[in-house]
């Protein structure tokens, strides 16, 4: 922000803000789904309860306002609610709000997974273009996700979409920490001794072209002074845990590969939608990449995707991948045939920690078994 200079300082708290997160909706059926999706909704109105008040609003918006709070709204209602909230905010404030939507996607991985994701799709495609779409009273919005939102079907009726992703240069530097960024903390911290190790845990990851550290993990390890793994994702781990079933030699190999630290190469098709991941036999890694359990370490484009090199990123990953991506393949709890012998197996406690020295030598051997945190003395 210091760099962006006082016009940019200049904006903040100009504008009226709706903000809603949709990583909690995972409910398995549509009713649940559509339950927790008005309580959202509901949510946003209670704040801006004052609307109700003088004439600003008249008597029939009135009536729709108190139905949402109430939840005696329609579900037609419910998809006209942000197009209504904005032009409410505009007339109060005369100015036009922006509209943040943190991971748009989750209700339809989760609709993918349990097998309601015509209906979902159908409900919220006519959601986000009713919010979206010829908005007058739309100053921007800003949507995350894990998949390319420009190709997703659900936004099938909308122009004029920006779309930035982990291969893209535009923003790619402030999607974390940059190596000149760590470097400074660490001097202010007096913790230049650290660089080595933060640099093999939490470095690695490739936005655009730009290196970048995981912040969260970075500032947890300077407020908490040890060493660790911070990062828990849970972004399309329920698809990626349906990909991951049907196992393969091809499919062992390739994860196995990974996990010693090589690279593996696929087609990174950032255009794909969901109902067609099981039609893309690199559909997984596509996946990997964009939830952060990957990184691509080379591109080049072909048609229709990018054929990429990917790998591993740090070791505080490794340790997820192991937890999260091959836990999920082996059903059986069995990593055996990995080289890997389950955690808390002593007999198999010198496999794991050469396995996990190769790549980290400051581990030790009292470490290993449970990938304890390490301290920084």
């Amino acid at each position: 922000m210091d760099r962006a200079g006082a016009d940019y300082m200049a904006q903040r708290g100009q504008y009226p803000v709706i903000f809603m997160s949709f990583k909690g909706m995972q409910q398995d059926t549509w009713p649940g789904m559509f339950q927790s999706f008005r309580l959202w909704i509901q949510r946003e109105f209670n704040k801006y309860e004052f609307l109700l008040q003088g004439n600003l609003l008249n008597e029939v918006e009135k009536n729709a306002f108190h139905r949402i709070v109430w939840q005696q709204a329609t579900p037609e209602e419910y998809q006209l609610s942000l197009l209504n909230l904005s032009e409410y905010l505009f007339r109060y404030y005369r100015v036009k709000p922006i509209i943040l939507i943190d991971e748009y996607d989750t209700p339809l991985q989760t609709a993918y997974s349990h097998g309601f994701y015509d209906q979902a799709i159908a409900y919220f495609r006519t959601f986000f273009n009713n919010t979206l779409k010829g908005n007058e009273f739309l100053n921007f919005a800003i949507l995350t996700g894990v998949l390319r939102i420009a190709k997703e079907s659900i936004f099938s009726g909308l122009n004029n979409l920006d779309v930035y992703s982990v291969m893209d240069e535009e923003y790619s530097s402030v999607m974390g920490f940059t190596t000149a960024e760590v470097e400074k903390m660490a001097g202010d911290l007096q913790a230049d001794a650290l660089l080595p190790r933060l640099k093999a845990w939490y470095d690695g990851y490739r936005f655009g072209y730009h290196e970048i550290y995981n912040p969260w993990s970075v500032i947890s390890c300077f407020a908490k002074r040890r060493i660790g793994d911070y990062w828990v994702n849970t972004s399309a781990n329920e698809i990626i845990a349906t990909l991951l079933q049907g196992p393969s030699k091809r499919q062992e190999e390739r994860l196995l590969a990974l996990l010693q630290g090589k690279t593996v190469s696929a087609v990174i098709r950032e255009g794909l939608i969901y109902q067609d991941i099981r039609m893309d036999k690199d559909a997984l890694y596509t996946l990997l990449l964009t939830t952060g359990y990957l990184t691509a370490v080379w591109r080049q484009d072909i048609p229709n995707g990018m054929l990429c090199q990917l790998k591993i990123p740090n070791e505080e990953v490794r340790h997820v991948f192991q937890s999260e991506i091959l836990d999920r393949f082996c059903a059986d709890g069995d990593v055996s045939r990995f080289g890997i012998p389950p955690a808390g197996d002593t007999s198999g406690m010198e496999v794991r920690y050469r396995l996990l020295r190769e790549k980290n030598p400051c581990i030790s051997r009292a470490n290993v078994l449970n990938y304890s945190s390490i301290g920084f003395e």
